[in-house]
């Protein structure tokens, strides 16, 4: 005689708000509510495979959709049920955007729906006056596509003289799910400024079309220990090249949630594993290789990331990167962001990319070291939709062209919009790069770094 024990599966999906009355019930009324069949299909676990690293990492993936105010999977002591809580976000947005820096703006109007018709699928059209030209916009992005084991992203820029199409198909990089099949494709095609001292010049014709796909195979059960094969085509302004490619992953993936680094109360997802990738490139003609890694560890309250790639193929460049969060109280964190860059081609800093007391694309460089430094103090929620903070600011940089360190320094405003999807982060910055100079400002979403 065989018992088989199924375990109950309970979703719970709260509405955006508690309370019913006006403005905030109009709100949850204008909101679909997030379906339950989809959340069936995005998790890694069902009714009669309970395992609590698979628990563990289905809650990982719900929280990083960015629609839900919280996500939590939790499994009652006295009994084999599993309680999905999940709370939504308003998704829908009226899309209107204003940054800048250095004396550059953008400025993005659009609408997207972040949670189409409640199927968890990123959809929406804008319209982009760029720090170089204006260009309309596409995105489509759905995990699980068409229920399939698969993740699709499409984006798409277009106008006059600039095109850029970015597409994948891929399965997500969870260690126990062993195979993982993968299609991407870019093309960048548009006419490239030059500038001096943050003055445009001059011009020339940008291409850069690139298509990989690949297979990888991961032999363990919850670490990385991955063979894979490739294939890699690339087309820019000079030449054609492809590569076949041998790809090696290794590694174990750790997360630690946090609160009060980048966001405003909310649970943030710190990688604090360590992983490493390895390809051996070759057409046959030539032989190279490219690696990258990524590790994170906290010691005490210190959040250390540090990550890195280095390419020699057709292409060479070399970065290296390290963030450092120490929370000195709940509210207040002092962060720090090192980069070290080599790129393949040279590149503009200034204004909207680093040094924010200066103007946007005021260094031209091929090697550089940036350093950004702030104290981030985190207010409170302020009825229900805003919170806001303050950042104070420290960059200097150097670039192997010139001899002097760069430097400035100032203070930044930022707000939250905590009921709002993926809740975005607005930064207001006030840089000087001495005493006696005027004001540089820059704006956006997100935090620096």
């Amino acid at each position: 005689m065989i018992i088989l024990f199924l375990m109950n599966i309970i979703i719970n999906i709260e509405p955006i708000y508690e309370n019913a009355r006006f403005p905030y019930n109009l709100a949850n009324l204008l909101h679909f509510k997030t379906k339950e069949n989809k959340i069936k299909k995005l998790i890694f676990f069902n009714e009669d495979k309970k395992d609590p690293f698979l628990i563990k990492e289905s809650e990982r993936r719900l929280r990083s959709l960015g629609i839900f105010k919280y996500a939590e999977i939790k499994s009652s002591r006295d009994s084999d049920t599993i309680y999905i809580n999940l709370k939504d976000l308003f998704t829908l947005s009226l899309f209107t955007s204003f940054e800048g820096g250095g004396g550059k703006t953008k400025m993005t109007f659009g609408i997207e729906e972040h949670n189409l018709f409640g199927n968890v699928i990123d959809a929406g059209i804008f319209y982009v006056k760029g720090y170089e030209r204006d260009y309309l916009s596409f995105l489509y992005i759905e995990p699980s596509f068409l229920n399939s084991i698969f993740d699709l992203y499409f984006s798409s820029n277009f106008t006059k003289n600039y095109k850029f199409i970015d597409f994948y198909l891929k399965r997500p990089y969870y260690t126990f799910l062993k195979n993982f099949p993968y299609l991407n494709y870019q093309k960048i095609d548009k006419i490239k400024y030059i500038y001096e001292n943050g003055e445009k010049k001059d011009s020339t014709k940008f291409l850069y079309e690139k298509i990989e796909t690949g297979f990888l195979k991961n032999f363990k059960e919850k670490e990385w220990n991955s063979l894979g094969i490739e294939f890699e085509g690339i087309r820019d302004n000079y030449k054609k090249f492809f590569s076949f490619n041998a790809v090696y992953l290794f590694g174990k993936e750790n997360y630690l949630k946090e609160k009060y680094l980048r966001k405003f109360g909310d649970i943030e997802d710190i990688f604090t594993g360590w992983k490493v990738k390895f390809d051996i490139k070759t057409d046959f003609k030539k032989k190279g290789f490219e690696t990258n890694f990524n590790t994170g560890i906290k010691i005490f309250k210190i959040i250390m990331s540090f990550s890195g790639s280095y390419e020699n193929y057709y292409y060479k460049n070399f970065n290296l990167s390290f963030i450092t969060f120490y929370p000195l109280i709940e509210r207040i964190t002092i962060a720090n962001y090192i980069l070290y860059s080599k790129p393949f081609e040279n590149i503009y800093i200034g204004g909207t990319n680093g040094l924010r007391g200066y103007k946007a694309n005021f260094f031209e460089t091929r090697e550089y070291i940036l350093n950004q430094f702030e104290i981030r103090i985190f207010g409170p929620e302020i009825l229900k939709i805003f919170a806001p903070g303050i950042v104070i600011f420290y960059d200097f940089s150097k670039f192997k062209e010139r001899k002097k360190i760069f430097y400035d320094f100032g203070i930044g405003f930022r707000g939250e919009f905590t009921r709002n999807y993926n809740l975005p982060i607005l930064r207001f910055d006030i840089a000087f790069k001495d005493s006696r100079a005027r004001a540089v400002y820059s704006f956006g979403e997100g935090q620096s770094f």
